[in-house]
């Protein structure tokens, strides 16, 4: 008899920050839930709390966070380009999503990157 996997909301977060930034692109519940072993309905019940939200908030979340590491780690994609690998066709419904979750537009978020890579690293 096989146990059952039991995972907290906060541990399945911490699972999808590790994610590569392209496995975001088609990330649905029932996805999610069949890499974790568990049913989607399982997966959706552990995330209802006022902490976390639904499931579809948390991975919106995910998807924002993953993006933003994304423009500081990979300065050369562009907004369009992040906005595809963490899922999201439509890149204007992407910076809402971005400036909703963090308070910045990620064209400005990725100045705002630029500019302090530059203040550490000038080039002359």
């Amino acid at each position: 008899m096989r146990g059952k996997l039991v995972l907290n909301s906060s541990q399945i977060l911490t699972i999808l920050m590790l994610f590569p930034l392209d496995s975001f692109s088609g990330l649905t519940c029932e996805k999610l839930a069949g890499f974790l072993h568990v049913s989607p309905c399982h997966l959706s019940r552990s995330f209802r709390s006022p902490d976390t939200g639904t499931l579809e908030k948390a991975l919106q979340k995910i998807r924002v966070l993953r993006a933003a590491i994304a423009f500081s780690d990979i300065p050369d994609l562009s907004v369009k380009d992040v906005a595809v690998k963490v899922g999201y066709e439509d890149s204007k419904y992407f910076s809402r999503l971005f400036k909703e979750i963090l308070g910045i537009y990620p064209s400005d978020y990725k100045c705002f990157i630029e500019a302090c890579r530059n203040a550490v690293n000038p080039q002359c």
